[in-house]
């Protein structure tokens, strides 16, 4: 990844030296540069969801409450998720939209609102929440977006 990176920063640098030495540089020079700076900010992002993702496994499988599970997270190309399963029942014995119809406010609020998740979709990072019943079979996956974060904070 450093080679990588360090490739990038020589094109960049040469992309730059040779716009300012045909005097365009400012607009485009800038440009170049806030790309170069967000590629090492995602970077950055996504080497702290590895650091919070091996946290977190390393206390799993634990029980969060008495029906559910977490068994795992993942965190990779701005994307953090948990895995859940919930030990009392089937995947087919729970409905897919009635099960995200009353759990997505709740985990919206704990993700855009919340004072430990909050950091995620401000930082870029969307959050999934991943449910299996008992049997493995999968009941719903629910997704919060950093774009739904921001649209609620306009409100």
């Amino acid at each position: 990844m450093k080679k990588v990176l360090f490739f990038l920063a020589i094109a960049v640098l040469g992309v730059v030296i040779k716009v300012t030495a045909f005097g365009a540089g400012g607009a485009v020079g800038k440009s170049a540069m806030t790309a170069f700076h967000e590629s090492e900010e995602s970077d950055r992002i996504d080497h702290h969801l590895a650091q919070m993702m091996n946290m977190i496994n390393k206390q799993t499988p634990v029980m969060v409450d008495k029906n559910t599970r977490l068994d795992n997270v993942w965190g990779l190309a701005h994307h953090f998720r948990y895995n859940y399963t919930l030990v009392d029942y089937d995947g087919a014995e729970v409905s897919e939209q009635q099960f995200t119809k009353a759990m997505r406010p709740y985990l919206y609020n704990e993700v855009c609102k919340g004072k430990t998740l909050k950091v995620l979709p401000e930082g870029g990072v969307t959050v999934s929440f991943s449910y299996k019943g008992k049997d493995g079979a999968d009941i719903a996956i629910i997704t919060i977006t950093p774009a739904e974060c921001r649209s609620s904070a306009s409100m």
